[in-house]
């Protein structure tokens, strides 16, 4: 059996036995531990390959904004608020240094903008520009998992987040298979929003779980009741009152599929201020519209 041959989901669970257990569960965005009585410690690490996530005409300064974004996310969608980042980079001989000069500018950029520390961190060789972005945060408060065990039928499925749909549309627009603005690719695609605000929220009301969305609506919401018996009853309504403007007839498949939105989805028994109510928990397992039963896909690495 060869890597090719299964999904990502199969070899985080063949790889279960050799991680140790965190606070949070193996396949949590994040990982936490107890540091003393009043904080925990939040670290995820994202990792940014050039042949895979970088289109051709995407700055070099983008790369590391962006990819430093997606390590933070995940942070703050456990409740917890980022404090510092560390990057290991890997670069070809032949790489040019105002280019990798850029790369760490966006990361800095992203963290100022956050007020996150960048204490730097390690060089390698590799074939192609390789980045693996390291995020720590603290929480005084017991970090947010990725499922609950707690939940009930009619509690409710927010969102915090840019349009539905779009990045998907960004990365169209970047790689010239639809025309449209530039500064919408700048916004949605290559400089991403960190939802910061919902370290508000999460103070504030009783969140049983929350996810970052970087792989796909569809997945994400599969991913946050898993486990739970439940499943949800999307709002089109909402949805599409959310859903960025000219994604014509396939708008489902930006919608649900198209990934690396950096949103936040949570479930919450009350109501919720601030955040977009876009479903509520059923019974009947799945993810639904309008009785109509979305896949439960998005991106895989290993696919």
């Amino acid at each position: 059996m060869r890597i090719k041959d299964i999904s990502e989901k199969e070899w985080i669970e063949i790889a279960r036995k050799y991680v140790d257990k965190s606070i949070l569960s193996i396949d949590d965005d994040a990982f936490a531990m107890k540091v003393d009585s009043e904080a925990f410690l939040i670290s995820n690490v994202d990792g940014f390959v050039e042949s895979s996530d970088k289109p051709e005409k995407m700055p070099w300064h983008a790369c590391g904004y962006k990819a430093t974004i997606a390590a933070l996310s995940d942070i703050v969608a456990k409740g917890a608020h980022p404090k510092q980042v560390i990057v290991s980079i890997g670069l070809p001989p032949d790489f040019g240094v105002n280019e990798s000069m850029e790369i760490l500018q966006g990361i800095k950029e992203a963290c100022d903008t956050y007020s996150v520390k960048f204490y730097g961190g390690d060089l390698n060789r590799t074939k192609e520009m390789m980045l693996d972005v390291v995020a720590i945060g603290i929480s005084k408060s017991m970090p947010i998992p990725r499922h609950s065990e707690n939940c009930n039928e009619n509690d409710q499925i927010y969102w915090m987040g840019p349009p539905f749909g779009s990045s998907a549309k960004g990365y169209r627009i970047l790689t010239g298979q639809e025309e449209g603005e530039i500064d919408l690719v700048k916004r949605y695609f290559n400089y991403p929003k960190l939802q910061i605000d919902f370290l508000k929220i999460s103070g504030k009301y009783n969140i049983k779980s929350s996810m970052d969305c970087s792989d796909g609506l569809a997945l994400t919401l599969c991913s946050l009741v898993e486990g739970s018996g439940y499943g949800i009853e999307l709002d089109k309504k909402a949805i599409l009152g959310n859903t960025i403007h000219g994604l014509g007839s396939e708008w489902q498949e930006s919608v649900f599929f198209g990934g690396e939105e950096y949103g936040i989805l949570f479930i919450a028994e009350e109501e919720v201020k601030g955040a977009l109510l876009i479903g509520r928990l059923k019974k009947e397992r799945g993810i639904w519209l309008e009785n109509k039963e979305i896949e439960c896909r998005g991106w895989d690495h290993f696919a």
